[in-house]
């Protein structure tokens, strides 16, 4: 997926999501899923928000807030790295 948004990108700028989803489709066709889109828009979100970065933030002035033998539960459905 990721070189046929490079090929994309050198014939024709990306500027919307639509773009990126003409894009796709092209290489794809009806083989594209929206599954597929949603998981690649997702991806996409969480890299220019730096949401992983934002969640440790969080997770480590919770932790540090947290009286003597507290406990902080933490749900992610982000692939993220473990030890605070």
């Amino acid at each position: 997926m990721a070189e046929t948004i490079k090929t994309c990108m050198k014939h024709t700028a990306l500027k919307t999501s639509g773009d990126l989803k003409d894009c796709l489709q092209k290489e794809y066709g009806g083989a594209m899923k929206i599954k597929v889109l949603a998981k690649l828009f997702q991806a996409l979100r969480i890299a220019v928000n730096d949401e992983l970065s934002e969640l440790g933030r969080c997770c480590e002035q919770a932790v540090s807030r947290l009286r003597q033998g507290g406990r902080l539960v933490v749900i992610s459905y982000h692939p993220w790295k473990t030890g605070l």
